[in-house]
C-alpha cells in the first residue's frame, strides 16, 4: 500500500521546485512525451525563485491566505496575516494583490472602514482608485478629497487609473460648484453593418463580409496579434536568464513577466532591440524567431492562430512605426494592455494596407480599456475602426 503521509511537506518541495502551487509534477510526463516544449534557459544559484526558507514560509503564509479569503474567513484577520511588507519584491507584489483583494471584498461586504484603510495603503492604483471612489461615496468632504486628488493625479501612470480619478475629480468639481469641462474623449471612426442572422460568433460574420470578393486578407486576431508579435521579437529579452526570472525548465516565460517592473529590469536590453525597428532588419528577426521556436510555449503567442500567412501579411503591411508604439504601449504595463485590442486585422498585401476592426454586436458597447487602447493607438496613426453590427437582412 502506497499512502501519503506528509503533504505538507510534497508541497512544500513542489513550491520550492516550481516557484508556485498550480503546476505539478504532470509538467514531466507532458515534456517527456512531447505535448509540451519549453525553451531552454541556463539556471544558476542566483535563478532560484527562494533565497531562503523564510521566503518559502512567506509564499505559503500568502497562499493560505488566499484560500481563506476565498472560503469567507474573516478579513481582519486575513489583513492582520499579512500586513508586514516583504522584502523580497515579488513576494511584495504578491501580497499588496491580496490586500487588494481583501479590501474589495471589505468595500463589498459594507466595512469601508478596513477598505478605506487597505486602499489608502496600496501600492496598486487600482486600490487608489477605488480608495477615492470610496471618499467620495461615503465621506463627502468633497473639498478635502479634491485636494487629495489633485496632489495624487501627477503621480499615477496608467492611462485607465487616470481616466477614472480625472471622472472623479470632474464630479467633486461640479458638486462643489466649481468650473469643470467634461472629459473630452476622441471621436473614433465608427460604421454600421447589417448582416444576415448567423450561427457563427458576430466576429467571423463581420470577416467574412469584409474579406469575401475581395484581395483582402483577414484573421480574428483580438489580443492574440500584437502580443504574438511581441513575444517573437522580444524573445531573447523574455527569456533571459536574469536572476529569479526563471527556476525551472517548464517556464512558458519568465516569472516577473506581467509584474511591474519587467520593463525596468530589462531597459537596455529593450531599447537596444527595439532599434532594430529602425531598419528592416527587425522583419529577418521575427522570421527566424517564428520558424526556429515556433511551437514551443509561450505566454505571449497563440501558435495556432501564427499562421505564416498571417506572420507575412503582418510584416509586409503593418509600418514598424506603429509596431514600436504598440510594443512600447504593453511595455508600459502588459499585466492590463495585453487586452482590449481590436478583434480583426484585415490587410491588403497589394497595396501594403491594414485595418484594425473592433466588432460590436447589438447591444454590445466599448469598455473603458477598450476604447482607452484604440484612442492611444488612433493619436499614434494606427488605421482603427469599429463596426455596430445589426442582424438584418436575408440568411
Amino acid at each position: 500500500t502506497i499512502a501519503l503521509v506528509n503533504s505538507a511537506l510534497l508541497q512544500r518541495v513542489q513550491l520550492m521546485f516550481f516557484g508556485n502551487l498550480y503546476q505539478d509534477w504532470s509538467e514531466f510526463v507532458l515534456a517527456e512525451l512531447g505535448y509540451q516544449k519549453y525553451e531552454p534557459v541556463a539556471f544558476t544559484p542566483r535563478s532560484r525563485g527562494f533565497q531562503t526558507r523564510e521566503e518559502i514560509d512567506q509564499y505559503l503564509q500568502l497562499h493560505h491566505a488566499h484560500d481563506a479569503l476565498a472560503n469567507g474567513h474573516l478579513l481582519d484577520d486575513i489583513y492582520m496575516r499579512t500586513q508586514k511588507p516583504l522584502s523580497n519584491s515579488w513576494l511584495e507584489h504578491r501580497r499588496q494583490r491580496l490586500l487588494y483583494q481583501v479590501a474589495y471584498q471589505a468595500e463589498r461586504e459594507g466595512n469601508n472602514k478596513l477598505a478605506l484603510s487597505l486602499y489608502s495603503k496600496s501600492m496598486l492604483e487600482e486600490g487608489q482608485v477605488r480608495h477615492f471612489r470610496i471618499r467620495e461615496r461615503e465621506l463627502r468632504d468633497y473639498q478635502v478629497i479634491l485636494n487629495d486628488l489633485d496632489m495624487m493625479l501627477p503621480e499615477i501612470k496608467k492611462p485607465e487609473s487616470r481616466l477614472h480619478l480625472e471622472r472623479i475629480r470632474h464630479r467633486l468639481r461640479r458638486k462643489l460648484g466649481l468650473e469643470s469641462k467634461a472629459i473630452r474623449r476622441p471621436t473614433i471612426p465608427t460604421q454600421s453593418l447589417s448582416l444576415p442572422p448567423s450561427d457563427d460568433r458576430v466576429e467571423y460574420a463581420v470577416l467574412q463580409a469584409l474579406t469575401e470578393n475581395s484581395n483582402i486578407f483577414g484573421a480574428y486576431g483580438e489580443n492574440a496579434l500584437f502580443t504574438g508579435l511581441f513575444g517573437l521579437f522580444f524573445w531573447p529579452i523574455i527569456f533571459a536568464p536574469l536572476p529569479g526570472a526563471f527556476f525551472h525548465p517548464f517556464q512558458a516565460g519568465p516569472a516577473d513577466l506581467f509584474r511591474p517592473d519587467f520593463g525596468a529590469r530589462r531597459q537596455h536590453q529593450i531599447e537596444k532591440q527595439l532599434s532594430l525597428l529602425n531598419s528592416d532588419a527587425y522583419k529577418d528577426e521575427i522570421r527566424k524567431t517564428w520558424q526556429k521556436k515556433r511551437g514551443t510555449t509561450c505566454s505571449l503567442i497563440n501558435w495556432q492562430l501564427f499562421t505564416e500567412e498571417l506572420l507575412e501579411a503582418t510584416l509586409a503591411c503593418i509600418p514598424a512605426s506603429h509596431l514600436e508604439k504598440v510594443f512600447s504601449h504593453l511595455l508600459s504595463d502588459l499585466r492590463h494592455h495585453r487586452s482590449g485590442m481590436p478583434d480583426l486585422v484585415l490587410f491588403d498585401t497589394n497595396k501594403a494596407d491594414y485595418q484594425l476592426v473592433e466588432v460590436k454586436g447589438p447591444g454590445d458597447r466599448l469598455q473603458d480599456h477598450q476604447r482607452l487602447w484604440i484612442e492611444i493607438m488612433l493619436e499614434a496613426g494606427l488605421p482603427i475602426r469599429v463596426i455596430d453590427v445589426q442582424w438584418g437582412g436575408k440568411a
